[in-house]
């Protein structure tokens, strides 16, 4: 390396991935549950890298969205490889509506009474209908954070 590479400071980490990690990390330690939307097309590369460390130990919902899109095999891979880093899985399509029904009782499943989940994800200009959703599905909303297309929801 020499003198003038020394000098460079290179920022790779994207900054919506740094104020999601602060934010997932302020509101933990109130979570019960985690709920994680991914692309099931790529459900590493959707995934925050970080969110694995920052909620380890606490029950995990993996929702594999956009399965109309993708390999039903992949797809199916993917859920049993989550499954067994012991996290719930829901496969869906959520703007044709399959398999969100579920999404209420696979949530309720991992809560306590009175339990608090984190539900964030990237979900864009789509973030209004997954809090719709969530109030529908008689969750409320204790706060909301969005920054650069990446949705976070603190709910009871």
């Amino acid at each position: 390396m020499d003198a003038h590479e020394k000098d460079l400071n290179i920022q790779w980490y994207p900054g919506h991935m740094t104020k999601t990690r602060r934010m997932i990390a302020e509101q933990l330690r109130h979570m019960d549950a985690v709920c994680e939307i991914l692309d099931a097309r790529a459900p590493l590369s959707s995934r925050n890298p970080d969110v694995g460390e920052l909620t380890a130990g606490k029950p995990r919902l993996i929702v594999l969205n956009r399965v109309d899109l993708a390999d039903p095999a992949a797809t199916k891979a993917w859920g049993a490889w989550f499954r067994g880093q012991d996290a719930a899985v829901l496969e869906c399509n959520a703007r044709q509506g399959q398999g969100t029904r579920q999404f209420p009782a696979a949530v309720r499943g991992l809560l306590g009474a009175g339990g608090c989940l984190i539900c964030s994800g990237i979900i864009d200009e789509r973030g209004d209908e997954v809090r719709a959703a969530l109030e529908d599905s008689g969750f409320s909303i204790e706060e909301a954070g969005q920054s650069e297309g990446w949705f976070s929801f603190v709910c009871r």
